[in-house]
């Protein structure tokens, strides 16, 4: 399943934005369409569409989105509202809160799952942040600067 086929009303694509395999980010990250992570992430995710893990993602942050794909590593709790799907060779480690999900063969999943109804997930309340608001850093992993950490 492709979850970034998805269609505005008006007949075009919605927004996609991708982290490279090459990029680490700290901090906070608030996506408002779909995005694709290929790269290192800390910290927090949400999303309000799709979350795509590519094969050479790696996360360690709690996720909030309304569809997760994962092909890569996650680290952290997740609440899918509407789908999580773990592909083969996709890891999670941490919680899962979620109205379908999909867990296909030679993966490896540590935690908890918790599913809920759809009409639930319509409804789930917002956690607040705790995460403490943090300067952001973007930099390929292999810069000069990945000393800086």
């Amino acid at each position: 399943m492709n979850i970034f086929k998805k269609h505005s009303g008006n007949n075009t694509t919605n927004s996609l934005t991708v982290i490279g395999n090459k990029t680490f980010f700290e901090g906070q990250i608030k996506a408002y369409d779909l995005i694709r992570i290929d790269g290192t992430i800390k910290g927090h995710i949400e999303c309000q569409g799709a979350l795509e893990v590519g094969i050479k993602g790696k996360i360690e942050a709690d996720i909030v989105a309304d569809s997760v794909l994962i092909g890569g590593e996650v680290i952290g709790n997740i609440l899918a509202k509407n789908r999580l799907e773990i592909t083969s060779g996709g890891k999670v480690r941490g919680d899962i809160v979620t109205a379908h999900l999909v867990i296909n063969e030679g993966v490896i999943f540590d935690g908890a799952c918790h599913m809920i109804t759809d009409e639930k997930a319509k409804h789930f309340p917002k956690k607040e942040n705790t995460l403490p608001e943090t300067p952001l850093k973007v930099y390929p992993e292999d810069s000069k600067n990945k000393n800086l950490l």
